[in-house]
């Protein structure tokens, strides 16, 4: 399966269909996420398009091992 093509803030507010999350709340959590490199995040002109590093299972695999590192849980 092809990695999903990468969305700006709009395409992502757009593909999230949801009135109740602010297009400035969705631009934070993308910048946070791009700098905890989580997301990629290339310039379009003046816009930023974002997309993932890796699968979700990774995501998933990462999340678990900081957890454990910070808690010195195995």
């Amino acid at each position: 399966m092809a990695a999903p093509a990468p969305l700006s803030v709009r395409g992502v507010h757009d593909a999230l269909d949801s009135s109740e999350l602010a297009y400035t709340t969705i631009m934070t959590v993308l910048d946070r996420l791009a700098r905890k490199r989580i997301l990629l995040r290339e310039r379009d002109g003046k816009a930023w398009l974002y997309r993932v590093v890796g699968s979700a299972r990774s995501f998933w695999q990462e999340t678990s091992s900081r957890r454990s590192a910070r808690t010195g849980s195995t």
